[in-house]
């Protein structure tokens, strides 16, 4: 279980934290304006900078007289969980390949 359980969480952990946010589906880029010179940035703020609850802010950085927000949409929840699905799919036939290719090498 532990040979299994330690490259899923690694390949999880990746694909959460490195793939999911940017590379699935291109992050949209949101300039909010502010009324001072100093604008409150505060990334727990309900409803978020983008208007709509459910979106995933990625970032938000202050500039002059604006924040620079990138997020992904909610409305992408879906099509991006069928891309994580399917990516998990293929890895999955490559393992049960590799698995039958090393078990048949084995036997003959």
């Amino acid at each position: 279980m532990v040979a299994a359980f330690v490259p899923w969480l690694v390949i999880r952990g990746g694909v959460e934290a490195y793939l999911r946010p940017y590379h699935f589906l291109a992050p949209v880029h949101l300039q909010v304006p502010c009324a001072s010179s100093s604008c409150d940035f505060s990334t727990n703020a309900l409803p978020p900078y983008t208007g709509h609850v459910g979106d995933w802010q990625l970032s938000v950085v202050p500039r002059v007289g604006h924040l620079a927000v990138t997020y992904q949409p909610a409305g992408r929840f879906w099509p991006m969980q069928f891309i994580e699905g399917g990516l998990f799919l293929v890895l999955a036939a490559a393992a049960l390949g590799a698995a039958v290719w090393l078990l048949h090498r084995r036997t003959s």
